[in-house]
This record gives structure tokens, C-alpha cells and sequence, in this order.
């Protein structure tokens, strides 16, 4: 078989033995993983559907390139090529397992990968140095910086062999149902409250319900119980803003049972989105502003114990109480293979 990029590229259709190809890259050749990887981006990377070849042997030249150890220079025009549209997130979130801002700025002229850059860096607890989005990129509206209930978010964990994904828990106060329900009106618009769940209903499974409750008097946690769709939940409690926005965020990053997620910068984009539309945050808030208004409410925990809930370990139940006791934004999804 010959070792020619060009020509593996031409035949892969029909390539008898992949293994000796992978053995060929076990070997450390930077340059040929390079040189065939553009091969076969250029002949499949546009194609709606590539041959299963494509996507065997094209992972296998992204994640040797992307995890190897020390700065991109040698490989910065493959990466700046094949880094588009979709791609790039997940392009970045390979890069970001094993680099810094400082390895990784002969990348700095790819827009759309610096601006992925910029937020896989700082959740993996890297400075993001000169990877940013610049307005009017979607990205932008981000901190660069992780607000203190974002710390030490689950990330994927990249290696040659594949992805792997840990979910975290929540911790939940159980709340006593008791407390007095005024009469109350719901809103049709619910806003983005179900971003961080979409790529569950679009690449998956998934489905997802949202509400917003407005009170006519203030309320307490107590009287919630009474509220249709949350009667008959199991692990009804107060949780954190922490737990709350980790399990968005894992929702959004990692996905669902058969979708890859969004990865982390457009994770992280997509559950700032939900908390902003459970807050009810105008569409034109800031960050800060959001923020703030996530620390002030009242957040809760819900389980199902009924059959909506699919319990094959994509379910997700957050609502948030606003800070006046007059409102409550509700998001229920789940998913199943």
C-alpha cells in the first residue's frame, strides 16, 4: 500500500485496510497526518453525507493532531481549514483539552475557531490570553471570565480512542407543600427557556415543555406544589444556582442520548440563554445583568414521577421563583435511546 496522501485520499472508498493507514499515523508523521487530512477534507468535507471512511479516518487525524502536546504552529493551516461552520466547536473543544491561549495563537486568524477559543479556554480553567469574539458574533455577549457558580463545569473528555462524559448531581432541599396559591395567569411566551434542551429535540429523542406562571400575590416555595405539571414530581426541593446552571450546562454540551451536544463555548451560550429567558431577563440584558438576576431568584429541583419523564438519565427538571415571589418559569425535558 503506499504511504502517498493523495492517493489514499483518491481511493478511500475502496481502502482495503484502514489499520495500516491508522498504523502510519501511530508513527508520529506530523506531516503526512496533515497532508492526508486536507487530502480528504478536500474531497468529502462538503458532502452532505461522507462515506464512513471519511469519518473513521478524518477523527482519527483531527484528535492526533489536536492533542498533541505543545503549540499548533506546524499544524495551524489544517486547522484553520477544516474549522468550519459546526465543526469548529468541536474543533476547539479538542484543541482546548491539551493547550493554552498562548499554544494555540497561530489560530487567532480563524474567527469563528477564536471565538470558540475564547470559552472552551476559560472552563477548562485557561486564561483565554488573545482568543475572543468580537461583536456581532453571538459569543460575544459572554464573559470571558466563569461567574462563580460556573466553576468547574464537566467537561468531555477527548482522547485518541474517543469522547468520554461524566454528569453531575443536584442537591435539593425538599420543599413542604403547605403554603397559600393565589390566583394566577400564564404567559404564551416563553422565550429561549428551552435552549439548553434543544439539541435533545432536534438530534435526538428529546422533548421539552415550558411554562411561565405570573402570580397576582407573591408567593412562597411551600405553595408551589399546588401549580399543574409540578404536583406528583419526586425530588420537589430549593437547589442551588450552581447545580441549576451545571445541569443546563451539561445538557447543552454534551447532549443528549443520540445528539453530540454543542460542546462548551455554545454550551455555555445556550444555557446563559435559558437561565435568561427563566429569569425573565429583557432580550436585550447584558451578561451582568443576568446574572444578577439568576442570584436573586428562587431556584428548584424536579423529578418525575410521572410518565412524561422517560428516567433513562436525560431528565431535567429546573424552575426559578422570581426575586418578588410573582413569577415562575418552569423547564421540563427529557430524552431516551
Amino acid at each position: 500500500m503506499t504511504k502517498d496522501p493523495a492517493a489514499i485520499a483518491a481511493t478511500l472508498t475502496t481502502l482495503d485496510d484502514l489499520a495500516q493507514v491508522s498504523r502510519w499515523l501511530d508513527g508520529g508523521d506530523v506531516r503526512f497526518a496533515v497532508d492526508l487530512g486536507l487530502e480528504l477534507w478536500r474531497r468529502h468535507g462538503d458532502d452532505q453525507v461522507p462515506p464512513w471512511q471519511f469519518g473513521s479516518l478524518f477523527d482519527g487525524i483531527l484528535r492526533r493532531l489536536a492533542l498533541r502536546p505543545g503549540p499548533v504552529t506546524e499544524t495551524a493551516a489544517f486547522f484553520s481549514t477544516v474549522a468550519r461552520g459546526r465543526r469548529a466547536r468541536y474543533v476547539a473543544s479538542l484543541l482546548a483539552t491539551e493547550h493554552s491561549a498562548s499554544e494555540l495563537r497561530a489560530l487567532a486568524g480563524n474567527a469563528e475557531l477564536s471565538a470558540c477559543l475564547s470559552q472552551e479556554l476559560p472552563l477548562r480553567a485557561y486564561v483565554p490570553g488573545r482568543m475572543w469574539a468580537r461583536p456581532p458574533h453571538p459569543l460575544a455577549w459572554l464573559s470571558l471570565r466563569l461567574t462563580s457558580m460556573e466553576q468547574w463545569p464537566n467537561m468531555p473528555r477527548h482522547d485518541l480512542r474517543g469522547t468520554g462524559t461524566v454528569h453531575s448531581r443536584v442537591v435539593a432541599t425538599p420543599i413542604p407543600a403547605g403554603g397559600p396559591l393565589p390566583s394566577w395567569r400564564e404567559e404564551a411566551d416563553t422565550g429561549d427557556i428551552a435552549a439548553a434542551v434543544s439539541n435533545w429535540c432536534t438530534a435526538s429523542n428529546g422533548r421539552a415543555a415550558t411554562r411561565v406562571v405570573v402570580f397576582d400575590q407573591p408567593v412562597t416555595p411551600a405553595a408551589l406544589p399546588g401549580i399543574e405539571g409540578l404536583t406528583g414530581t419526586e425530588g420537589f426541593g430549593v437547589c442551588s444556582l450552581a447545580d441549576a446552571w451545571h445541569q443546563l450546562f451539561e445538557a447543552a454540551s454534551l447532549g443528549g442520548a443520540y445528539s453530540r451536544g454543542e460542546f462548551g463555548a455554545y454550551g455555555r451560550l445556550a444555557a446563559w440563554r435559558s437561565v435568561a429567558a427563566l429569569t425573565g431577563a429583557p432580550r436585550d440584558a447584558t451578561f451582568r445583568e443576568v446574572v444578577a438576576l439568576a442570584e436573586a431568584g428562587t431556584w428548584i429541583w424536579f423529578g418525575g414521577a410521572t410518565d412524561w419523564f422517560a428516567g433513562d438519565g436525560w431528565d431535567l427538571g429546573v424552575a426559578v421563583l422570581s426575586a418578588d415571589g410573582r413569577r415562575l418559569a418552569v423547564l421540563a425535558a427529557t430524552d431516551t435511546d
